[in-house]
């Protein structure tokens, strides 16, 4: 029993020093590899950079979604716009308004953005309970000093996890084509819609 035991123990010794020694050989090796090729660095591969996911939208972002709502209104023929990003608490982030749009446009496409953003929803669907459900629109519009339009031209902006960070309003044309313009300025900033 005793001799069993003791082989064991060597059994042992023997495959630390076996591990031992492999080790060593891999560390000679990448020396030997140093020594015949300076530039021989045994670097680890680096993890592949993720895209943070935007909690708001930047200034450069909100002028990028205004850009594109103003190439979208020129390939439509549209009449001049005036556009509004709002971040996610209903703050004003950028506008622009292009020369020859009227008076008032600037509250126009705010209020077609804050109702939005109020609901939840673009105001599209606004308009469409103004339709069926008017004592609904007058209390929101009670609620909000006024500052609800319910229009459609009014769209939500989204991050790639479903979170809304803002809106974007526009006028100008009609809503519909107020509407679309704003979906591919939106779009065209690598922002996503529901």
């Amino acid at each position: 029993y005793g001799d069993h035991r003791d082989l064991h123990l060597c059994d042992r010794r023997q495959r630390q020093m076996c591990i031992r020694d492999r080790y060593q050989r891999r560390v000679r090796a990448h020396t030997n590899e140093r020594k015949m090729n300076p530039s021989f660095v045994p670097t680890p591969t680096p993890a592949p950079a993720l895209t943070p996911v935007e909690q708001e939208i930047s200034l450069a972002k909100a002028n990028r979604i205004i850009e594109g709502v103003f190439e979208k209104s020129a390939e439509m023929g549209l009449k001049p716009m005036s556009v509004v990003v709002l971040d996610a608490g209903g703050h004003l982030k950028a506008f622009q308004k292009q020369d020859g749009s009227s008076m008032l446009r600037f509250e126009i496409a705010q209020g077609k953005a804050f109702g939005a953003l109020a609901c939840g929803t673009g105001s599209r669907w606004l308009h469409d309970q103004a339709q069926t459900r008017p004592h609904f629109l007058e209390g929101l519009s009670n609620v909000s000093g006024g500052k609800i339009v319910a229009v459609p031209g009014g769209v939500l902006v989204f991050n790639r996890e479903g979170k809304i960070i803002g809106a974007v309003g526009a006028t100008g044309d009609t809503s519909d084509n107020d509407e679309a313009a704003v979906i591919a300025g939106i779009a065209g900033a690598g922002f996503w819609l529901k």
